[in-house]
């Protein structure tokens, strides 16, 4: 998982050279942007599959991902997390492991609403949201595919959430920098954790992880219950320091 990640970093730096046919995919993604205000079809994600792993992901996903469109009441994990995507590991053939990524169709086709990729920043269109969900699962694949299982198996020893520890903040990070600076297009970064599973923090500026205090509960915007057992939590942990 470390050289995958590694080889993913590497190929994404600013000063990495593009070659001919990863410039020619960058033109066709930049003019298929253009649709956001047109027509288009859920379809348009997975012709232009190809292209995206080009260009962010080496060529490594083609002919082991599996790309569809799910509808919310399909899928029971969907319904207890409200999730935009999903990525499945497939089992491994040979070589190369498989990955299945589902997408939401209600929640990016049908109830969408614009919003923010990152804390503070402002909310962008229901399009740029779809593009940035699916940037996020391609991680989670490409994770998958490399290493034969998207989740770190050592983090998940340790109580982290395996899915999105520092391997997957650091192929995400450097996607998100890329895709922004070629295309004006945010990975979606944001992802929800349990509240009793403390979450490794990436720190981008220093290129380091840094792990969240496990003792200190994690603030979600669920209501003012829950907002209220927080700070009652939070004022326990403090007296007792």
């Amino acid at each position: 998982m470390e050289a995958a990640t590694t080889e993913l970093e590497c190929s994404l730096l600013p000063t990495a050279k593009l070659s001919t046919s990863t410039e020619a995919a960058l033109k066709r993604l930049r003019k298929m942007l253009l649709l956001e205000h047109k027509d288009w079809g859920p379809d348009l994600v997975i012709k232009s599959f190809n292209d995206w792993d080009k260009v962010f992901f080496n060529r490594r996903l083609k002919r082991h991902v599996e790309l569809c469109w799910r509808t919310e009441d399909s899928v029971e994990y969907w319904a207890k997390r409200g999730t935009y995507g999903h990525q499945l590991d497939q089992g491994a053939t040979w070589r190369w492991a498989h990955a299945k990524i589902e997408l939401n169709a209600d929640r990016l086709l049908l109830k969408s609403t614009p919003r923010a990729m990152r804390e503070g920043e402002a909310p962008v269109s229901d399009f740029i949201v779809m593009w940035g969900v699916f940037l996020h699962e391609c991680c989670h694949a490409y994770l998958a595919v490399l290493s034969g299982t998207a989740d770190d198996l050592e983090e998940s020893a340790q109580g982290y959430d395996g899915g999105h520890g520092c391997y997957f903040q650091r192929c995400i990070y450097a996607v998100d920098r890329s895709s922004r600076a070629l295309m004006g297009v945010p990975a979606f970064c944001c992802y929800g954790t349990k509240d009793y599973l403390p979450q490794k923090l990436f720190d981008v500026k220093n290129h380091k992880v840094i792990p969240r205090d496990p003792k200190m509960p994690i603030l979600k915007r669920v209501g003012l219950v829950q907002m209220w057992k927080t700070c009652s939590r939070m004022a326990r942990v403090l007296l007792r320091a």
